[in-house]
């Protein structure tokens, strides 16, 4: 990899990551984090699938790749073929394995590694065109690939979204729709939920953002006698909304609640970041919330340098 390449992964998902050009993007998400698959497409077609599982360590990767490939290649009624090993392909930092093998529309690429630390055992399929054979993108791609985060915190990129989250923090679902997108955590006792919509012009109807935040949450804040801040995100103005429940003589207090709420102007996006936990369980929902950046704003704004070579 040249030196001057950027090293800041474009995609990441469940501690997993790896740079990608900037028009591929998630086109499908399943699974847990035992096992599952990602897939990213171009705006023409598949460029990758990273699929994974936790198992105990393969006796043979070698083994576990040609496996890999022989059931891609049933799976499309084509006759079988034994992948070539590529050794001067790197594949992450752990123990790994390259093979290529031809397509109709130029070569498709594995790699596969086992990773001691999370005991996962990941593929990353490469999908390369006729004009990319020979070239340095097997290499950027592959060679960037990491099977768990740094310690202490994992990334998520995805849609123009960067989220840094400390790893206790568990992925419980996800939800993608046209201009909205969801993801749930659980941590312990607390629950966690970050969205982001658009259009915010049309969300938001001429009002504020606070009104919008408190019809749009509705009911899930009707338990709460919450009290309303103004509140400033890296990526925009914005709102706090924090309180605790309201007090029953037939029910106790449950807990607590904080909402953060920004508008992005350069994306015209809405932001909300949602945590609620027992009463003195809930986290800094703050640093939580300036841990979600919308990088296409940051990149128009010039806070984010990220040149394809």
């Amino acid at each position: 990899m040249p030196p001057d390449r950027p090293r800041e992964p474009r995609f990441a998902w469940r501690g997993m990551s790896l740079w990608t050009p900037a028009d591929w993007d998630l086109a499908a998400v399943s699974g847990s984090v035992d096992r599952g698959r990602c897939t990213l497409d171009d705006p023409n077609m598949r460029r990758l699938e990273l699929s994974w599982r936790t198992s105990r360590k393969p006796k043979d990767l070698n083994a576990a790749a040609v496996s890999y490939v022989k059931e891609v290649v049933r799976s499309r009624g084509r006759p079988p073929t034994t992948p070539e090993p590529r050794d001067d392909l790197r594949f992450g930092d752990a123990d790994a394995r390259v093979a290529a093998w031809p397509s109709d529309d130029g070569v498709e690429i594995l790699g596969t590694s086992w990773c001691e630390t999370c005991r996962r055992l990941s593929h990353v399929h490469l999908y390369l065109k006729k004009a990319e054979v020979g070239s340095e993108l097997p290499r950027d791609v592959l060679g960037t690939y990491r099977d768990h985060p740094a310690p202490g915190a994992a990334t998520w990129r995805f849609f123009d979204v960067s989220l840094a989250l400390p790893t206790e923090w568990l992925l419980q679902r996800e939800q993608f729709r046209t201009a909205f997108l969801r993801l749930d955590f659980a941590r312990a006792r607390a629950r966690l939920a970050v969205l982001r919509l658009g259009v915010a012009r049309v969300l938001l109807k001429g009002r504020d953002v606070e009104a919008w935040l408190r019809e749009f949450m509705g009911k899930d804040l009707k338990p709460y006698a919450l009290e309303a801040e103004p509140w400033e995100h890296p990526d925009g103005p914005g709102v706090s909304l924090a309180g605790a429940s309201r007090r029953r003589l037939w029910r106790p207090a449950a807990g607590e609640v904080r909402l953060m709420a920004w508008r992005v102007e350069e994306t015209d996006r809405l932001c909300v970041v949602s945590c609620a936990a027992p009463a003195g369980e809930l986290p800094d929902v703050a640093a939580l919330a300036c841990a979600l950046r919308d990088t296409k704003a940051m990149e128009e704004r010039g806070d984010l340098q990220e040149e394809d070579p």
